[in-house]
């Protein structure tokens, strides 16, 4: 399964696929702890968890892939996109890294033509 992104997320009007992460993808649940201290110094802590998860994705694409993910977020970088996952997973979710950086790895051993550029793309998202 590939990484599916359409935008925006009520009504889709443009989706790109892209290969899968080069190592997997992160979820890390925005839940905070806040730690306080009463005037008799009793230390009191509350949890205060959210529906939302911080996504990483670490991209390995082609020259010509990556200038479609460009489009992509240049069309749609402030919208609220729908991503489905390469575990086939739902998610709604906004860019956070903007700029997105494009970097030039190198060329492919077989063929001198193609050239690979790492993205690294940063969502809050939310499971649908």
């Amino acid at each position: 399964m590939a990484l599916i992104f359409m935008a925006p997320h009520e009504l889709p009007t443009g989706a790109t696929t892209l290969p899968n992460p080069e190592f997997g993808d992160t979820e890390t649940p925005m839940s905070e702890v806040q730690w306080v201290w009463a005037m008799d110094g009793t230390r009191y802590s509350t949890v205060t968890s959210s529906d939302y998860f911080i996504i990483l994705y670490k991209l390995l694409l082609t020259k010509l892939k990556a200038w479609e993910l460009r489009e992509f977020f240049r069309n749609y970088h402030s919208n609220i996109i729908r991503i489905i996952d390469h575990n086939n997973i739902p998610w709604q979710a906004l860019l956070l890294n903007n700029p997105v950086e494009y970097t030039a790895v190198g060329r492919a051993k077989t063929n001198c033509n193609t050239e690979y550029i790492e993205v690294n793309l940063e969502f809050k998202a939310k499971r649908l």
